[in-house]
């Protein structure tokens, strides 16, 4: 894998490219936090960044996220950052079943407790799950096609195969728009 760095007078364009990247890879949808397994050189790097984007509360935590080997960043998105992520804050788009519990937990009609052991296991094991890539594929690509996801790759900071990796996944979860001709 090959390293990436910002240089520290790089533009802000090009730093809000290298977290948008990083954001649509590792982030977490619609929500302020980015997390990555193996990589806490790399998060801090990402820390580094947010903070010159004027991002407030860049905090950095390791521990069992998806892994024991995960950590995270979570952030207060800057407006230049929020504006280019399309962060919104997760507490306006609720449900409303998600209006319901949380109006019958904030009248005392739903009582907090701590998981048992066996569900925290369980909760643990989705976790680690969601995040698993378990599928080897082999695709034949044009050389024009490949040198300039290559190049896009490198344009935002983040090896190619992350690259197609996250577009297939973007394709599939009904991101990615068809641009309609005229």
């Amino acid at each position: 894998m090959r390293k990436v760095s910002i240089p520290k007078k790089a533009s802000d364009e090009k730093k809000l490219l290298y977290i948008e990247g990083v954001y649509k890879r590792y982030g977490e949808s619609q929500q302020n936090l980015i997390i990555m397994e193996n990589a806490l050189k790399k998060l801090n790097t990402i820390a580094l960044v947010l903070k010159d984007l004027q991002c407030s509360n860049v905090l950095i935590f390791k521990g069992e996220f998806s892994a024991p080997t995960s950590s995270c960043v979570i952030f207060g998105p800057s407006p230049a950052v929020k504006e280019r992520l399309q962060i919104q804050h997760i507490l306006i788009q609720k449900d409303i079943e998600e209006k319901e519990i949380l109006r019958a937990y904030e009248k005392g009609q739903i009582k907090i407790r701590k998981p048992s052991k066996d569900e925290l296991g369980e909760i643990k094991s989705i976790a680690k799950n969601t995040f698993r890539k378990n599928r080897r594929i082999t695709i034949r690509l044009y050389d024009h096609d490949y040198k300039g996801i290559q190049k896009k790759a490198m344009e935002v900071g983040i090896p190619y195969q992350t690259l197609i990796s996250g577009l297939i996944h973007c394709y599939v979860e009904g991101d990615l728009v068809e641009k309609k001709a005229g």
